[in-house]
């Protein structure tokens, strides 16, 4: 057990930790909570106060209802527009789990019986102990997407999808059982910080200043030294659910913490400075959308959202784009970067996962492989195998597992050498006038240097492992480095590195040959921008559509260093074209 030092001071402020979130201190630890946001935070107040989901849980007992034998067991469906206008809704955002054998949903063969009543006891614990908590904080509605939601309506399904936004923006307070894998693990109960160990203080007192009394010191584990990712922050889903919410409690496996636009705290750590060691920078300007600093940027900050939720799961890939649809709407209305006052502009035009305003930047993304941190190819990797179309292949969308930006936007000498055509650029949307949810179709038509190129992938054994490199080479003697989007199944093996190149390949008849004619070629690369301080370029690699006549679909992306003859020569060889991407 090792003891941290606050950064601020040689001992934070410290209190006991709830040892069972199903008692009356769990409750009061949130209340207080709550009562001081609401009387001191006026960044936090729900920015649309009229706004009502489609439906809610009303949870107050039925008191008056003679089929209802037990009205304390009981909740019903009401619809939002019928509810009084100044009364509020708290979300639970949660995991619904593997097994949904017996997990009581909203379908249509059932609404008529759920705006009646639902019995508590038929309900996933996690959904129990939210009802429990709202109860007891006395929130009489509570939205839960699985009984609120007809599950078995497609078109109402994305209809509530694209309205995410307001949902969890406009609650009172969102319940993250961040404890629970499963909807049928609730998320009250003991907390490993509560517990006696985590509890004892040092036998003697400390003095933390010479004016200061006598404290008594407890030895605990820092935060960073958990046990890895909570369920609840592995899944797609819950990422903007937590990112929009205006107030939000965590229930983890060991305490609670509690995070506002104003304040993040612990109970174990309750009174340091929120706005000090609170959100992350990305989080804190989302939430704050009168955000007015110079160095704030949409697309920067767009970036950074989509690492962290790239590295999440999906149970269902379609849902890649309509999971963080919600946030991508905050975004685009976000003010410009050092717009004074919140000063407003036109919308930020959204394709599929990105943003045109930041191409081609935007479009410098590679994976990062679980053997390589810089997204080279493992071979051991199985070839991941693509879904039915949900993103075109130059939105990260269009890929599994999580996704590197390009730090282009940290060096001002970045030319952008690329230029989107914004009349032959477009996105059909599976729902119509849903700009930031699903994708039935998307095509990027960009001008720029095109160079037709060969491409090859080469099989080595390297201390007894099996290694792949994809290159491409457009005869200048420069074989450039692919970071590829997915792991390549056309190996070429018991060749020379440098010299087995169509041309130069002595006869073995394996490699593929290529033209140097773009009109020929199967290949080519787009070069999107330069550094001239770090003297680099960065390439997209685009292979030809056999199923889209005159288009191109991503292969992945290369960073070249233009340090010699070679490298220039490489980009030397290519000429302004006009290409489509699909």
């Amino acid at each position: 057990m090792i003891f941290r030092p606050h950064p601020t001071g040689p001992f934070p402020s410290s209190s006991l930790v709830i040892a069972d979130t199903r008692s009356a201190e769990c409750i009061y630890w949130i209340s207080r909570l709550l009562k001081d946001c609401m009387t001191h935070h006026k960044c936090c107040s729900t920015p649309d106060p009229a706004f009502r989901p489609h439906r809610l849980i009303d949870l107050e007992p039925l008191k008056f209802r003679a089929s209802v034998r037990n009205p304390q067991d009981t909740v019903r469906l009401v619809l939002g527009q019928d509810i009084h206008r100044n009364a509020f809704y708290a979300a639970l955002s949660y995991c619904w789990g593997e097994n949904l054998a017996g997990f009581v949903r909203t379908v249509a063969g059932n609404l008529s019986a759920h705006y009646d009543n639902i019995s508590i006891t038929s309900l996933p614990r996690t959904v129990q102990d939210a009802i429990s908590v709202c109860r007891e904080l006395k929130v009489r509605y509570l939205w839960i997407d699985a009984l609120c939601i007809v599950q078995d309506d497609e078109r109402e399904w994305r209809h509530e999808a694209a309205l995410m936004s307001k949902i969890y923006e406009n609650s009172h307070l969102t319940l993250a059982a961040q404890r629970a894998s499963s909807s049928q693990d609730g998320f009250l109960g003991p907390q490993r910080f509560g517990g006696p160990l985590w509890q004892q203080p040092l036998d003697r007192k400390f003095r933390v200043s010479r004016y200061s009394r006598g404290k008594t010191v407890f030895l605990r584990p820092s935060l960073a030294e958990g046990r890895g990712v909570p369920p609840l922050s592995s899944r797609g889903w819950t990422f903007q659910e937590c990112l929009l919410s205006r107030r939000i409690v965590h229930f983890t496996e060991d305490q609670m913490l509690w995070c506002c636009n104003k304040r993040l705290c612990s109970e174990r750590d309750a009174t340091r400075d929120p706005m000090s060691t609170g959100p992350s920078p990305i989080g804190r300007q989302l939430l704050n959308i009168s955000q007015t600093s110079a160095e704030y940027s949409p697309g920067m900050m767009w970036m950074n959202l989509v690492e962290m939720y790239s590295a999440r799961r999906l149970t269902k890939s379609s849902d890649k784009l309509i999971a963080i649809s919600a946030v991508a709407q905050v975004i685009s209305q976000l003010p410009s970067p050092g717009a004074v006052g919140g000063a407003t502009r036109p919308p930020l035009r959204y394709l599929a996962g990105l943003f045109q305003e930041y191409l081609p930047g935007q479009l410098a993304w590679f994976m990062k492989h679980p053997d390589d941190q810089r997204g080279q190819d493992p071979v051991a990797h199985e070839p991941q195998k693509l879904s039915p179309y949900r993103a075109p292949t130059w939105s990260w969308a269009s890929r599994d597992g999580q996704i590197i930006f390009d730090d282009w936007y940290d060096d001002p000498t970045t030319q952008m050498l690329a230029e989107v055509e914004d009349d032959r650029t477009f996105v059909i949307p599976i729902v119509e006038g849903d700009a930031t949810g699903g994708v039935k179709w998307a095509e990027l038509t960009v001008t720029g240097k095109v160079i037709p190129v060969v491409l090859r992938t080469v099989g080595q054994n390297s201390g007894g492992a099996s290694q792949v490199k994809t290159q491409v080479s457009a005869g200048t003697g420069c074989n450039l480095t692919v970071k590829t989007d997915l792991i390549r199944t056309d190996v070429i093996t018991g060749h020379d590195e440098d010299s087995c190149w169509p041309g130069d390949c002595p006869g073995c008849g394996s490699c593929a040959v290529g033209s140097r004619s773009l009109g020929d070629a199967t290949y080519c690369c787009l070069l999107l921008f330069k550094r001239h301080a770090g003297g680099s370029a960065v390439l997209l690699v685009l292979e030809r559509s056999i199923t889209t006549e005159q288009a191109w679909k991503r292969v992945g992306i290369v960073l070249m260093f233009l340090n010699k003859d070679s490298e220039r020569g490489f980009l030397d060889t290519g000429c302004e074209t006009t290409i489509t991407i699909v």
